[in-house]
C-alpha cells in the first residue's frame, strides 16, 4: 500500500518512543542509469559471479561460508515455486 516508502513511515511513527536519532530520505530514480545497466547485463558486458545456488535447506551454510570468507561470488537461493 505505501510503496517503497513503508520503513520510513513505520520508523517516524516509534520515533517518538525510543532514543534513536532516525532520518529518513527518498532517493530520485535515474532510469538512464538502470537502463544502462540493463543494457550491459543483456549484452553480457556485466556478468554476475554466482558462485553456486542452493535450496532453503542450504541458506544455514551459506551464510556461514559468507561470513568465513569463503565465497568469492554470489550464492543464489533458490525457492520453489507454490502454485
Amino acid at each position: 500500500m505505501t510503496g517503497g516508502i513503508g520503513r520510513q513511515i513505520r520508523a517516524m511513527l516509534v520515533l517518538p518512543f525510543i532514543r534513536q536519532n532516525l532520518k529518513s530520505f527518498i532517493q530520485k530514480e535515474h532510469h538512464a542509469k538502470i537502463e544502462r545497466l540493463a543494457e550491459h547485463l543483456a549484452s553480457a558486458a556485466v556478468v554476475p559471479v554466482i558462485e553456486r545456488t542452493v535450496g532453503l535447506p542450504g541458506v544455514p551454510e551459506a551464510i556461514r561460508d559468507l561470513e568465513a570468507g569463503r565465497v568469492r561470488g554470489k550464492i543464489a537461493v533458490s525457492v520453489p515455486n507454490q502454485n
